[in-house]
């Protein structure tokens, strides 16, 4: 079962499907990874996601030579997107 309040979460767990969708999503991102990809991009990943890694995510970044992607962590609490501050 999941960690994640009832409210919050959508499933009881995650799937065998669900993980295996993560996987080949990885796998081709590795594979097609190349200059038209490595866009100016912004992931915001929850560090204790139960699903998605953030330590992984970094790694399969730098792996994939994703230069211009940039990996800010976020959490659960609140909209779970980190704002610019109001000068």
């Amino acid at each position: 079962p999941s960690f994640a309040p009832a409210t919050y979460r959508a499933n009881r767990g995650t799937s065998l499907a669900a993980y295996a969708a993560l996987y080949q999503a990885a796998a081709h991102l590795l594979r097609n990874a190349g200059p038209k990809l490595n866009v100016p991009t912004r992931v915001f990943l929850d560090a204790e996601d139960e699903l998605v890694s953030y330590a992984g995510t970094a790694r399969l970044i730098k792996r994939a030579g994703l230069t211009n992607w940039r990996l800010d962590q976020s959490g659960k609490s609140g909209s779970g997107m980190i704002m610019p501050e109001k000068t």
